[in-house]
């Protein structure tokens, strides 16, 4: 993942997708990925434990403070393109 963060793909368009409730502890695993001629490819994989904004905003924090320029050597992408989560979303703008 780490060579991923350091394409410029990254720092264009990154899809976000959330899945969750998928074993005893409900919790959440969040996949951001970059579109790249070959498909897209993971840049991060996040854990947290439910799907609130909170949860996601924590998550994005802990992300944004140990991978700083994780977008292709940029602090955010271009855009991202998530799915209707509000809660992921909010927390999007706000980190």
């Amino acid at each position: 993942m780490r060579r991923t963060q350091q394409l410029a793909a990254a720092s264009e368009v990154v899809f976000v997708d959330s899945t969750s409730s998928t074993d005893g502890t409900q919790s959440t695993t969040t996949v951001l990925l970059a579109a790249t001629k070959a498909g897209a490819i993971p840049l991060a994989v996040l854990l947290h434990n439910c799907q609130s904004i909170d949860s996601y905003v924590h998550a994005f924090h802990l992300l944004k403070s140990n991978y700083p320029a994780c977008f292709g050597g940029a602090h955010v992408p271009q855009a991202f393109l998530t799915d209707d989560s509000s809660a992921e979303k909010a927390a999007l703008r706000t980190t």
